[in-house]
């Protein structure tokens, strides 16, 4: 009876335990079929304009260009200090009847200046006449409405997506109740002092994963074509591409719909299709020509057989054999800060406009110069550019200023010139490039023309004036700075030669640094760096200047640090030289390094010798308050 009861009453809950079970599996089923049906229900746009317009410090220049966007607050000290973010996406594939539950607009916030505008709400207003990026700036700039649509405050950090909630704008947009030209947003919360905070955004133009986008979730929205293929590697118009290059590029679609590709790949504007139907976006051409330009485009299709065709792309492959040149002299003129001070040992340069707020001179240009003659006449010289780093700027961004490039007509040295003392100049300069968005970046001149002429003895190499012609006409002139060959080599200076018939070069001597300082009997690590023109591999010599040395060591890439360790048993002064050795054969001259072993009644004040080595400025005090010359 028992066990008829147990038994019973177990089938029972066996069939309430698969009942309940399929109940389970069915509403989890339903759940997540609700959810991919709402996952697939929402559609992102990226915009197809964005821009900022700046009051203050260009209210004539379009920024459609720049990647990335500011805003500030109009008031500093006195009015006038507005600067704001334009940004436009394209709804109109959205039929009227589209019911929209979220509408999300998203910038990304990655950096400040001046003050943190953290928690500072940032209004978004309806724009409501036309406008477009390449021509939009301060005079001539849309019409908004005259009350925000929606507010957000400035994230506590940088590296973060700042969202604005739009869903009833969007909604009445798409509905037909208004007018749609994008969104104007401003800084509203007063300041009334200097140093104004800035917010900066990125724009479509710094890359796909950074892109100003709106996040749309409703029913019965449209199927909208895949984006654009961007961010195309190599970039386009890009030059000296290695001849194993690999293409690849980005592409994703509003409606996250799995994409494939169609590549264009050829010689000519009309590239011929050499791939269909690839989901992968990389495509492998082989190994190119020199020298030569290539085209390309991709096609993206989506799941309903809709597709983008994207922008014709063009780079042009590397030349034979390059050679890379350090400067001779590179220093910096100083106008208001210096006139008559040489600084040839500075490891820096600076440039600035001439114009301060009181029309004043300010003016502050770099001077450079590079020895050619060691190429021969019958070298084939295909490409010259001139490359500074650019690693500081200050007072003012100088991004986007135009750097201009005179070719120096009189001979000049870095230890001697000032702004006084200059060399003459051409009237006309031989190059322009604009200053990077970012710091650590290469400014390059495209000078073949210039060097040509020098090799070919038709003008004197005296090499070349750096100026920024930029009007300012106010206070805080936007400075740029830029490494000296007396920083290191990696980021000094450098003149690349591109072409054939270059002739071999030796090395430059090795730097050497470690310990000027030591105690005999105990092991002390050294580094040896050179660079070689032609970016061979080098091996390194070195002469401990004890009837010891290490041998050839190697090979090391060019520019890359060797570490070596030493040990000198004898008490007393030695000068360790080092030279480098391509793998051509090519030796450079001696690089050297004086440093001492100290005697033993100096080996008790070890501490002090240290301390010297780290400072070394109190020396010349020292030996001023002790009455020593």
């Amino acid at each position: 009876m028992k066990k008829n009861y147990i038994l019973k009453r177990s089938v029972t809950v066996g069939i309430i335990i698969l009942f309940f079970g399929a109940s389970v599996v069915s509403s989890v089923d339903d759940y997540v079929k609700k959810n991919e049906k709402l996952n697939s229900d929402i559609i992102t746009l990226t915009t197809i304009d964005d821009t900022f317009i700046d009051q203050p410090a260009g209210p004539n220049l379009p920024r459609g260009d720049y990647d990335y966007m500011i805003v500030e607050n109009a008031y500093g000290a006195t009015p006038g200090w507005e600067i704001d973010a334009l940004v436009k996406f394209d709804i109109s594939a959205f039929p009227n009847n589209t019911i929209i539950s979220s509408a999300r607009f998203y910038l990304y916030y990655y950096f400040w200046f001046a003050n943190n505008p953290a928690g500072r709400p940032l209004n978004l207003y309806r724009i409501i006449s036309s406008w477009d990026e390449e021509t939009a700036t301060w005079y001539n700039q849309p019409s908004y409405a005259s009350q925000p649509c929606a507010n957000s405050p400035v994230p506590s950090s940088t590296g973060i997506w700042m969202e604005w909630d739009v869903t009833n704008e969007v909604q009445n947009i798409i509905s037909g109740q208004e007018d749609f030209y994008g969104w104007k947003i401003v800084d509203d919360n007063y300041w009334g002092w200097y140093d104004i905070p800035q917010a900066f955004f990125r724009t479509k133009e710094f890359g796909y994963n950074f892109r100003p986008y709106l996040e749309i979730q409703g029913d019965n929205l449209p199927n909208l074509p895949p984006f654009e293929p961007g961010d195309p590697d190599p970039e386009d118009g890009a030059i000296l591409v290695n001849i194993d290059t690999i293409l690849n590029w980005d592409c994703d679609d509003p409606n996250s719909d799995p994409l494939t590709y169609d590549v264009y790949f050829g010689l000519t504007t009309s590239p011929s299709k050499v791939v269909s139907n690839q989901s992968d976006t990389v495509y492998n051409p082989g190994i190119l020509e020199y020298g030569t330009t290539y085209y390309w485009k991709i096609v993206a299709w989506d799941t309903q057989n809709v597709s983008t065709s994207g922008p014709l792309w063009e780079f042009t492959t590397e030349y034979p054999q390059k050679l890379t040149l350090c400067p001779t002299d590179d220093t910096f003129i100083d106008q208001p800060a210096g006139p008559d001070l040489p600084r040839g040992d500075y490891d820096y340069m600076i440039v600035q406009n001439k114009y301060g707020g009181d029309g004043s001179f300010y003016e502050i240009d770099v001077l450079i110069k590079f020895d050619v003659s060691s190429i021969p006449t019958n070298a084939t010289i295909s490409l010259v550019i001139l490359k500074l780093y650019y690693y500081m700027w200050y007072a003012n961004n100088p991004s986007g200023n135009a750097l201009n490039l005179y070719r120096i007509t009189n001979n000049w040295y870095e230890e001697t010139v000032t702004w006084n003392s200059q060399p003459s100049y051409a009237s006309q300069p031989s190059a322009g490039s604009s200053v990077p968005s970012s710091t650590g970046m290469w400014v390059e001149w495209d000078v073949t023309e210039d060097v040509q002429d020098f090799i070919d003895d038709l003008q004197v190499n005296c090499g070349w004036k750096v100026t920024d012609d930029n009007y300012w006409g106010w206070y805080d002139i936007p400075q740029a700075f830029f490494r000296t060959k007396e920083y290191s080599y990696s980021l000094g200076p450098c003149l690349e030669i591109h072409g054939s018939n270059i002739p071999n070069l030796p090395p430059m001597p090795p730097l050497i640094t470690g310990n000027a300082f030591g105690k005999p009997g105990e092991s002390y690590v050294y580094s040896i760096v050179s660079n070689d023109p032609e970016g061979s591999e080098l091996y390194y010599f070195v002469d401990w200047d004890d009837e010891s040395n290490s041998g050839w060591i190697g090979p090391y890439d060019s520019g890359v640090v060797a570490t070596i360790s030493h040990t000198w048993d004898e008490k007393g002064t030695y000068e360790i030289k080092a030279k480098a050795k391509d793998i051509l054969g090519e030796e450079s001259d001696w690089g050297y390094l004086e440093i001492s072993m100290p005697m033993n009644q100096l080996s008790q004040n070890w501490w002090f010798l240290q301390f010297l080595q780290n400072h070394p400025w109190i020396l010349p005090i020292l030996r001023q308050i002790l009455g020593l010359k």
